[in-house]
């Protein structure tokens, strides 16, 4: 629960200071890709293999 309620304030915190929309992957330990534009981001290495594909994607425009 601590833990729980330390990521919501990290959150808020990324969120407030920044004006940026904080995702994450519903499942910890699973892929996540977010791509805004030119940004690509990434969660964890398990989402190395989408984010190539989304770089292949991007490179071919």
């Amino acid at each position: 629960m601590a833990t729980m309620l330390l990521e919501e304030i990290k959150k808020k915190s990324l969120e407030n200071e920044t004006r940026a929309n904080y995702k994450k992957a519903f499942i910890p330990m699973t892929s996540k890709v977010v791509v805004d534009g030119n940004l690509l981001t990434g969660q964890d290495p398990f989402s190395s293999k989408e984010m190539a594909k989304e770089v292949m994607q991007v490179l071919k425009k």
